[in-house]
């Protein structure tokens, strides 16, 4: 299907089904790893940099969580062992623990993001008519499971309103 939707010209579907792909498979899993092998150069390409792109994210998410508690951590230290070794320590450790929860935070975001516009890409592929309030609603959700239902009704439903529906 990448291949296919790249041929035609449809780049930003491309877009929204590796992000279905990244968020439904892990990065380092057979499925994943399969699909790689079987698509072309420029698929792999696309796919590359919406992952660099969530990674990034996530650093950049890490980065800033990191300094602010590695300050919090080495200022509560540096009282007992040194204002700046304490200070490295906690910043070290910081930015160690915010990197990692900035990471986690990124790739849950841009999952639920990535979601959120394969969702709205499958309406407009079946072109149904999206509400600015709907496609607010659906990109500001981050209930991946809300998501996920909601996806899977979007092959069906008459208006894309009806996602809401019980």
């Amino acid at each position: 299907q990448v291949d296919v939707l790249l041929e035609h010209d449809r780049p930003e579907d491309v877009g929204a089904l590796w992000m279905y792909v990244i968020t439904a498979f892990e990065a380092d899993s057979a499925r994943c790893d399969m699909l790689m092998r079987s698509v072309s150069k420029p698929a792999r390409e696309v796919y590359m940099t919406i992952a660099e792109e969530l990674v990034a994210k996530g650093q950049r998410i890490g980065e800033k969580r990191g300094q602010r508690i590695g300050q919090k951590i080495g200022q509560a230290r540096g009282q007992k062992i040194g204002e700046k070794i304490g200070q490295k320590i906690g910043e070290q450790i910081g930015q160690k623990i915010g990197q990692k929860i900035g990471q986690a935070r990124g790739q849950k975001i841009g999952q639920a993001r990535g979601k959120a516009e394969a969702l709205l890409g499958v309406l407009e592929h079946r072109s149904l008519p999206v509400s600015g309030a709907v496609r607010r609603r659906v990109l500001a959700t981050r209930d991946e499971a809300k998501l996920q239902r909601w996806f899977d009704r979007a092959f069906t439903v008459a208006s894309a309103e009806e996602l809401f529906d019980p």
